[in-house]
């Protein structure tokens, strides 16, 4: 007879959260790698989807432009290629500018977009949707802030998102993305 149980946590109905990962480019380089990884409200990768591309050589670009065009073709890339459909995605401020996904942004995605920064890294930024302390990579406190477009996530994706802010699951993933990245194309 089997034992009777149910799991204390029906995690499946909050769905998945999508962490868009893209590298600073090394010195001279035109090659930029990026990755979208999902995870579930426990933190357990579902789908980790990455590549990268080339850019023409940095004379024939405007420089305000050139890091925008590589973040716009990686993410496209990267979604054409995705399997889920997140409850909303995150990226970091640093490395995601507003025009990206913003209201005026250049890729209207669906559903809520969170640009995530560290109180370090907001200078010059807009008030923050929200504010939080979570662990850094030492376990150390640190005030995070999250600029949502267009808005804030709401009802389960609302508790998906909450879920992943307790569990210190909101800057963790974006290591784990550079990690595989790491381990797919090297140092």
């Amino acid at each position: 007879m089997p034992i009777p149980f149910h799991d204390a946590e029906d995690i499946e109905e909050l769905g998945s959260a999508a962490f868009l990962q893209i590298e600073a480019p090394a010195a001279g380089s035109a090659e930029r790698r990026g990755a979208l990884l999902f995870i579930n409200a426990r933190g357990e990768p579902l789908e980790f989807v990455h590549n990268r591309i080339e850019l023409l050589s940095s004379v024939l670009w405007r420089p305000s432009d050139r890091e925008l065009a590589a973040a716009r073709r990686l993410a496209l890339t990267l979604f054409h290629a995705a399997t889920q459909q997140p409850s909303f995605l995150l990226c970091r401020a640093s490395v995601v500018s507003p025009q990206l996904f913003g209201p005026d942004g250049q890729i209207v995605l669906h559903v809520p977009v969170g640009r995530i920064a560290t109180s370090a890294e907001i200078t010059g930024q807009a008030n923050a949707s929200e504010s939080f302390a979570t662990p850094d990579a030492n376990g150390e406190l640190q005030t995070t802030h999250v600029f949502w477009t267009p808005a804030s996530p709401t009802g389960t994706a609302a508790d998906l998102f909450t879920r992943l802010a307790e569990r210190a699951l909101l800057l963790e993933p974006f290591e784990r993305a550079a990690k595989g990245l790491q381990a797919v194309y090297g140092e």
